[in-house]
């Protein structure tokens, strides 16, 4: 149909701080989205970082000795809060929220 030929621009649903919100509040059901909030603290995230980790990673004690932490299992893991621990490990998650947002945005504009 040659839709995006015609486009001229795409709006993806931002946040106050340029994060892509997913689910959209608009979308959501009275009270049920009360804020935004960023995909990155929701629950999908991290699933998808322990993904992300264990591929890199392949074993939970690899990445234990690479971040310098004591990780008892996988889901254990999940991404950190500016601050929270400096080193491997934030640099993982910055590289990994890097690339999941760019991976969204692609994915929002393509559908």
């Amino acid at each position: 149909m040659k839709v995006l030929d015609a486009t001229d621009s795409v709006f993806v649903d931002l946040g106050p701080a340029g994060e892509p919100i997913y689910p959209a509040a608009w979308t959501m059901k009275k009270r049920s989205c009360t804020e935004l909030t960023p995909w990155y603290y929701g629950e999908q995230a991290g699933m998808d970082f322990r993904q992300a980790m264990t591929e890199k990673y392949k074993n939970l004690e690899q990445a234990n000795r690479s971040w310098g932490s004591t990780f008892a299992s996988w889901t254990e893991v999940k991404p950190l809060n500016p601050g929270e621990r400096s080193g491997a490990m934030w640099e993982d998650v910055l590289l990994w929220y890097r690339d999941s947002k760019r991976a969204f945005i692609r994915w929002q504009i393509d559908n």
